[in-house]
């Protein structure tokens, strides 16, 4: 939407806004809504506007930009929740021009969504309704005081709420929420903590850096234990583990009770191996070992772990009596793979050499024969030049 500007007098300045066909306002309007205002009192500029139709009125308010005249349409008896097209801003001004695009919204959003708690009080004043209203992306702590003085609940937040800073956590604790609420997404404080504010050494030493909102909450009185081991776990377990969380979690895991239901922990070793890269995880993993974690309770722990290239875990697994081979139906056709083939059909020379070196017992030469061989010569699944050269170099040793 673009706007022509005439300079009148020094004294004042005239506004004609474009609009598309639809909504195109009777020029005469805008031209005496605005000429009027700059030589009439606020109250005779009121009593002016309310002879406009209702519809005009909520137009101007869509379009106008000036706090003054908005709070002046506001109390002539604009509709601060009518429909509203706004433009999408960007920073980049190339993208603006190639990619702008608009978004439904009202007028009151918009005053929220830009922090403008004095356009809203004066909306609220005049009839506006923020029941319906999202507010659960804007952390701006005076409007939520303000909203929640006027009837506004933490359970109106939507899904796409995610709370990591103690000072809105703390408003909705003094607000009467259970520490253990479960939002419309069915996450809580803790899932959200989970995910931050962490400070970088938080990663190796998170009992000595207090500023977590995990410790934050514990002081609260949640109890993480039971936050972390109650389903669904893969949200308890991606929050804390989405920005590289794995010392965090198994802090957190190390002061579970021995007897506690070891279950879970297999569901945790399977979303790690599928999640995760190279052996970053593997002091997690060797812990979920050591408390007895079933290796073979989810069939793709071993594919996932030659995939997703965790080779010193691999070994780990397989000490730990990991089954090497799978056998699956896809397609009404019986597939057989194994560790070694994995290895092929990812592109993992490397990772082959070693497992071949290491497990000559568990080999299939002959099927790891033909597999390589078909790597080598199938261009739809060809390598680069480094893999090949392993991969040859495979073939070698399977010769001997």
């Amino acid at each position: 939407m673009s706007k022509l500007y005439l300079s009148l007098t020094s004294n004042f300045c005239l506004v004609i806004d474009i609009l598309p066909i639809r909504q195109v306002l009777i020029l005469n309007i805008v031209l005496g809504f605005f000429l009027y205002g700059c030589t009439q009192s606020a109250e005779e500029q009121i009593q002016t506007l309310q002879k406009l139709p209702q519809n005009k009125l909520d137009s101007l308010l869509c379009v106008e930009t000036s706090k003054n005249e908005i709070k002046l349409l506001l109390r002539a008896g604009a509709n601060a929740n009518c429909n509203c097209s706004y433009k999408n801003s960007s920073r980049n001004v190339v993208e603006e021009f190639l990619f702008s695009t608009n978004r439904e919204s009202t007028p009151i959003e918009e005053f929220i969504r830009n922090q403008e708690l004095d356009l809203v009080k004066c909306a609220v004043e005049n009839g506006a309704k923020f029941k319906h209203i999202d507010i659960s992306n804007y952390l701006y702590l005076d409007m939520w005081k303000y909203l929640f003085g006027k009837g506004y609940s933490y359970r109106d937040f939507s899904d796409k709420v995610c709370i990591t800073d103690t000072v809105f956590i703390d408003f909705l604790l003094n607000k009467k929420m259970p520490i253990d609420f479960k939002f419309k997404s069915g996450k809580t404080l803790a899932h959200f903590a989970m995910r931050g504010p962490f400070k970088e050494n938080t990663r190796t030493k998170l009992e000595q850096d207090d500023t977590t909102t995990l410790n934050f909450l514990e002081r609260k009185g949640l109890n993480i234990l039971e936050t972390i081991y109650q389903p669904p776990y893969p949200i308890t377990y991606y929050s804390l583990m989405r920005e590289h969380r794995y010392n965090t979690l198994l802090f957190y895991l190390k002061r579970f009770p021995k007897d506690r239901d070891k279950s879970p922990l297999n569901e945790l070793l399977a979303y790690i191996l599928e999640n995760t890269y190279n052996d970053e995880t593997f002091d997690l993993i060797d812990f979920l070992i050591y408390e007895g974690v079933d290796v073979n309770s989810n069939p793709y722990n071993m594919i996932n772990a030659v995939e997703k290239n965790h080779v010193k875990i691999l070994h780990l697994l397989i000490k730990n009596d990991l089954k090497t081979d799978y056998s699956y139906t896809h397609s009404n056709s019986f597939i057989k793979v194994n560790m070694f083939t994995e290895a092929v059909y990812n592109c993992k020379g490397k990772l082959l050499k070693e497992l071949i070196e290491k497990y000559p017992s568990k080999i299939d030469r002959q099927t790891l024969v033909e597999c390589i061989k078909y790597k080598l010569n199938t261009s739809e699944y060809i390598c680069d030049k480094s893999q090949t050269i392993l991969f040859n170099q495979c073939l070698e040793k399977l010769k001997n």
